[in-house]
């Protein structure tokens, strides 16, 4: 069961919500916890969304869940990541499988997850055994996914609530509203006049609350926090847990997010304070200054100023810690990671609830990772696979390759007589190279491009928005990824083509020797050693780190 708070108009951005999950889930008392300063970037090779975001993601606004979370990217795109083992109700395996398009909003809930698209339509995703994804018609401004049940807030400011069959959820307060909270037991609401509106939902009465006017709302378990429009921070309706979560800092905040039995608030100044339960670290923010902050039951996430996530807590269903020893290459997925040891050996580490982890034994020489599985090459040639099946993208052809490419469902690899082979999830045709001989091959999130012998560049694929139309020419060398492609010209030149919202298909000149393609952003090296990368990221202080 969670809590989930959402506010129409710019206060969006400033507020994530969170979720809950009852007593009986509760982390045992030895499990892992990650305490940093230091950011956890959500920064993988592959989405496992249909966006495909890229390698270094801008987000403007965070969701978490009990066990996953949802990020809305800065282009209007959803990327969800987390753990989807040990979840109630048919659909748990597509929890992270966010929609396609451009949303304003998003929420993530116990074992589902809303949002609100462009035009004001609800999508939901995910489990939805109880009518949790039986969104209704209409435009709304907000939503609020919780455990079984979801709310909105209507364009007219009405509030519609479905799911679980509660007296709360089917006889809403009448009235205009400007924010929703779902809780494990009961709801919130921000009226447009300021005051708050609490009331259970299985019986749908309601509850006492102080007197506004109020900007935001955050529920807990059994508890709920307000910003008045002063900026202060009130809480009430405590139980079982004496008054921890009462105590709240003095200053000024401009929005709130209630845990399970801890809150986190971030300040005018973007500071994020926590209070509350603290035993695994999720009320132990790390200093800097956010733009939104999202709690959940035993850890709490905030989006940073400059689009980077930072979480902290437990890490009982994310782990981020790289084995020790000394590595040649190394791989990045969504959830897992995995590294060839200088003795050819494979190590991964992260999650492991569909096998990312299960990497075979032997020597390898190259290593690819995808949305949840990776693929290495054998030292004769070989290609074996692990993780995720879910596109068949473990079955890869027999033969001996020189190299291999991940996609987010699917993978190419170049055969030693230099014909494409793909395989996995192909329904925009990516997994249908051309023939002919090649000498290079990158698998995108939905298209591929390879390099032909004659030093021309094919793409196939998804081509939406140009990421297939690549440029005449002589080449040596192509990188893909969500939706846009670069390749290396023979004069050490780099073009890239297809999206370039973000400045990622606009190459810097120069002679370079290798290039990458990330979701906002691309990188390449110099004929001099040093890094030049352009689009989003390309002034990041660990970019620039590597540039001097």
């Amino acid at each position: 069961m969670g809590i989930r708070a959402v506010m129409t108009g710019a206060a969006a951005v400033l507020l994530a919500s969170t979720l809950l999950v009852p007593p009986a889930a509760a982390a045992r008392p030895d499990a892992p916890v990650y305490r940093s300063a230091e950011p956890v970037l959500v920064a993988k090779d592959r989405w496992a969304a249909d966006a495909a975001v890229g390698r270094f993601a801008l987000f403007s606004s965070v969701s978490v869940g009990s066990r996953h979370a949802c990020g809305l990217l800065v282009g209007g795109e959803i990327a969800c990541w987390g753990d989807t083992r040990d979840r109630l109700g048919a659909g748990r395996d597509r929890l992270l499988d966010a929609p396609q398009g451009r949303f304003t909003a998003v929420s993530a809930g116990f074992g589902h997850s809303c949002a609100v698209r462009a035009d004001g339509r609800i999508a939901c995703w995910g489990g939805g055994s109880l009518g949790e994804l039986d969104a209704p018609e209409g435009r709304f401004t907000a939503v609020a996914a919780g455990g079984g049940y979801t709310c909105g807030v209507r364009v007219s400011g009405e509030l519609s609530c479905w799911g679980i069959p509660w007296a709360g959820l089917s006889e809403v307060p009448e009235g205009q509203f400007s924010a929703v909270a779902v809780g494990y037991l009961h709801l919130c609401g921000v009226r447009t006049s300021g005051e708050i509106a609490c009331w259970d939902g299985p019986s749908g009465e309601l509850h006492e609350v102080p007197e506004g006017p109020f900007a935001d709302v955050a529920v807990g378990y059994q508890h709920s926090c307000g910003v008045r429009i002063s900026g202060e921070v009130v809480c009430w309706n405590i139980r079982e847990r004496g008054d921890a979560q009462a105590k709240v800092p003095s200053g000024r905040f401009r929005a709130v997010s209630g845990g399970q039995w801890h809150t986190c608030g971030l300040r005018t100044t973007g500071e994020v304070v926590c209070w509350g339960r603290d035993d695994v670290g999720q009320a132990d923010a790390p200093a800097g200054t956010f733009i939104a902050v999202a709690g959940d039951s035993f850890h709490s996430c905030g989006v940073r100023v400059n689009g980077e996530i930072a979480c902290w807590g437990s890490n009982r269903h994310y782990q981020l810690n790289a084995p020790t020893g000394t590595f040649s290459a190394v791989a990045v997925g969504f959830r897992h990671s995995c590294g060839v040891r200088t003795d050819g050996e494979i190590a991964c580490w992260g999650d492991d609830s569909v096998g990312q982890l299960g990497a075979p034994e032997g020597q390898f020489i190259a290593l690819t990772a995808g949305g949840a599985h990776s693929c290495a090459l054998r030292t004769e040639g070989e290609i074996a696979c692990w993780g995720s099946n879910r596109y068949d993208q473990l079955n890869a052809p027999p033969g001996s390759f020189r190299a291999v490419s991940g996609g987010l469902w699917h993978m190419c690899g170049l055969r030693m007589s230099g014909e494409v082979v793909c395989w996995g999830r192909d329904h925009f045709g990516q997994a249908h190279p051309p023939a002919g001989t090649f000498i290079a091959v990158a698998a995108g999130g939905f298209h591929s491009c390879g390099v032909r012998a004659d030093g021309s560049v094919a793409c196939w694929g998804r081509n939406n928005i140009g990421q297939a139309d690549a440029p005449s020419g002589v080449f040596i060398a192509v990188a893909a990824d969500g939706f846009h492609s670069c390749g290396l010209r023979a004069d050490g030149n780099v073009a890239c083509w297809g999206r370039d919202d973000a400045g990622q298909a606009d190459a810097p000149k120069g002679a370079f020797t290798t290039v990458t393609a990330g979701g906002l952003h691309s990188c390449g090296v110099r004929t001099d050693g040093r890094i030049a990368c352009w689009g989003y990221w390309k002034s990041h202080p660990r970019i620039e780190g590597l540039l001097r």
